[in-house]
């Protein structure tokens, strides 16, 4: 795998291609049910598309753990900052918790 470029899977399915800008190109944009209401039938995300469909994911289930807590709902913002060539600062993979490994 060319490490420049990873890969947006379902289950254990390939459906894009995440390059280094951030932006996707999909595999099969109306690829199932699922991945179809994400994507619009779109065959491509820009990065901010991308970025956001990622804060979705991981903010939605946040949200409803602390409505549950509070007992009443919530509203969360969230805003993402990547940095300039973060995957090639060791400092900065660690500071992710992870190793050189």
């Amino acid at each position: 795998m060319d490490a420049a470029f990873r890969y947006l899977k379902w289950n254990d399915d390939v459906v894009g291609l995440v390059v280094p800008d951030l932006s996707v190109r999909f595999a099969e944009p109306r690829f199932n049910t699922t991945v179809g209401l994400y994507t619009h039938g779109q065959t491509s995300w820009t990065p901010d598309q991308f970025l956001q469909f990622l804060s979705e994911r991981i903010m939605s289930p946040a949200r409803r753990d602390i409505e549950r807590f509070m007992g009443t709902k919530v509203y969360l913002e969230t805003w993402v900052k990547v940095k300039e060539n973060w995957r090639d600062n060791m400092n900065y993979i660690r500071s992710f918790g992870y190793d050189e490994q």
